[in-house]
């Protein structure tokens, strides 16, 4: 498995605030299956961190993990919280792409409607792979959005634990029917468990093993591919 969503490197953002927790979370990954992660830290509100420094933050964990040989594969990305700026924030190259991709992991509001929809046309316009982050966590985001999100060429992000919760596992399930998941992601931080392995067997048991296969590695696999 690939874990394209994970808030797993220390010191940048709400994730984990501890080294060796955020080690011993790569570790439970591999454990798990995961063979590869990217770590993908906030931009939004108090963490706004630079490039250089989340790649001097990454390439220290990422040395760490290596001396310790837990057989993960670590890459770089970042959860872009979607302002009125994040036009500007590309042009100036102020925050990360997925693994240097044209994939961009985007997320919004979770209370007031977002312009989900204008957002990922703009991107696509602009020649980016749009990603949106767990999109059942937004209350407002029907079965339609999903689909006018297809539709546009963008990508859907659901979490683990949302395929397993009984709040979300309905919507969850309807997207998985109509073929609009593109990834399952962990989305873990270091109070928030992960459900990974959990998901995969159960969306092998609903959907199918052609479906896990792609949401949980043919498309996470194009992003480090690149």
């Amino acid at each position: 498995m690939i874990d394209i969503h994970t808030h797993i490197l220390p010191f940048v953002d709400d994730g984990s605030k501890d080294m060796d927790y955020s080690i011993s979370l790569v570790s439970e990954s591999a454990k798990i299956g995961v063979t590869d992660i990217i770590c993908t830290p906030h931009y939004r509100d108090n963490y706004r961190k630079t490039p250089s420094e989340l790649l001097d933050a990454f390439e220290n964990f990422k040395g760490k993990i290596k001396r310790r040989n837990i057989p993960v594969n670590l890459y770089l990305g970042q959860e872009i919280y979607v302002g009125r700026d994040l036009k500007k924030l590309l042009e100036e190259k102020a925050v990360l792409t997925m693994n240097g991709t044209k994939f961009l992991l985007v997320e919004f509001d979770f209370n007031e409607p977002a312009e989900i929809l204008e957002t990922v046309y703009e991107l696509k316009i602009l020649g980016y792979k749009p990603i949106v982050a767990h999109l059942e966590r937004y209350d407002y985001v029907t079965l339609q959005d999903a689909y006018e999100i297809k539709k546009m060429g963008g990508y859907i992000q659901v979490n683990a634990e949302s395929i397993i919760s009984i709040r979300s596992r309905k919507f969850v399930n309807k997207m998985f029917a109509q073929g609009f998941v593109d990834f399952v992601a962990s989305d873990i931080h270091v109070a928030r468990k992960n459900f990974l392995a959990k998901a995969e067997k159960i969306v092998r048991k609903r959907f199918g093993d052609d479906v896990a296969e792609v949401v949980f590695e043919i498309n996470p696999r194009k992003i480090i591919k690149g």
